[in-house]
């Protein structure tokens, strides 16, 4: 099965946006980690690696995968899900720790009684 798709110049598409969300150059490099010379690279580039794309699409909540993906299953949104799975685990183990620990203190208060009884 062959799938075309229109080209699009990724870079042109990156400066179109960065242009509309109100960063400076300086500051969207700083937020996606690199130097303002690379900036004015990039919006120079017909093609940018996927993980920068995802990066640059973070930092100006922007999804240019959109009309390759299905967007239903968003990536932003799937990582956000497992963000919150993972904060419910943290508090369900440290839970479970709080009641191993009053477990251990109450199984060590019963092996002193039992000491003392002797």
């Amino acid at each position: 099965m062959w799938i075309f798709v229109h080209m699009v110049h990724v870079g042109k598409k990156v400066k179109e946006v960065f242009d509309k969300s109100g960063f400076t150059v300086v500051e969207f490099a700083r937020r996606i980690n690199t130097s303002r010379e690379n900036v004015y690279g990039i919006f120079k580039r017909k093609s940018l690696d996927v993980i920068l794309l995802y990066e640059i699409g973070k930092v100006l909540n922007y999804n240019f995968f959109e009309g390759f993906i299905d967007t239903r299953h968003s990536p932003y949104q799937e990582i956000e899900e497992l963000k919150e799975k993972l904060e419910v685990k943290d508090r369900e183990i440290e839970y479970l720790r709080k009641i191993n620990e009053l477990q251990e203190k109450r199984d060590m208060d019963d092996d002193d009684k039992d000491e003392g009884n002797e």
